[in-house]
């Protein structure tokens, strides 16, 4: 782990609770762990498609990764501890398309980072992702990809809150969240160096 800067290699990127088995797991840049709630490690794995990982989130049995390097997401089966959900997300034109694959075999995309997927939120309804150059927030109903929200070029970790989007304005350095009601922004505390 490299623990200069932002991005990439460095540190643990996300976490995320199965309350069913009593775990809890934290995903690095290519490695997903799992720990017993007194930090015991129980276990890790790791898939040739999770490169850059940011975020995760767990949606009943299955945990979700970000895979930024491959801009794609995969799914990781809590139960018989299997990557076995691959989403290739592209670009095309003003749409998104995104091509199924499994992450078990060596027939998922090549490496890319066009969209910098940086979070994933999965709730009933939908998979909601999000990246610094998807200029916003889209969902994902099984079969399609569609705009769901829009938000500011760079955001990160956005995803939906209440009745609006809540997202780290990266550029401005704030947290922002917006709905029909108006915006709230948070500005990210300062401490000193030492």
């Amino acid at each position: 782990i490299d623990w200069q800067g932002r991005g990439w290699d460095r540190g643990l990127r996300g976490i995320a609770v199965d309350t069913a088995a009593d775990t809890v797991y934290i995903a690095a840049s290519d490695e997903l762990f799992a720990y017993s709630p007194d930090w015991q490690l129980l276990g890790s794995w790791r898939n040739r498609y999770l490169k850059h990982c940011h975020e995760i989130c767990r949606y009943e049995r299955t945990l979700f990764l970000s895979s930024t390097g491959f801009d794609s997401i995969l799914g990781f089966d809590l139960d018989t501890k299997l990557f076995n959900f691959g989403l290739q997300i592209q670009a095309r034109d003003a749409e998104f398309v995104g091509r199924s694959f499994d992450p078990e075999f060596g027939d998922g995309p090549a490496p890319g980072n066009a969209l910098h997927l940086n979070n994933v939120h999965c709730q009933s309804g939908g998979m909601h992702i999000s990246g610094l150059r998807t200029g916003g927030i889209l969902l994902f109903n099984g079969h399609e990809l569609q705009r769901w929200a829009t938000i500011p070029a760079g955001a990160h970790n956005a995803r939906p809150f209440g009745d609006g989007v809540l997202f780290n304005d990266t550029a401005a350095d704030v947290v922002r969240v917006v709905s029909r009601a108006g915006e709230r922004v948070f500005p990210v505390p300062r401490f000193p160096p030492g």
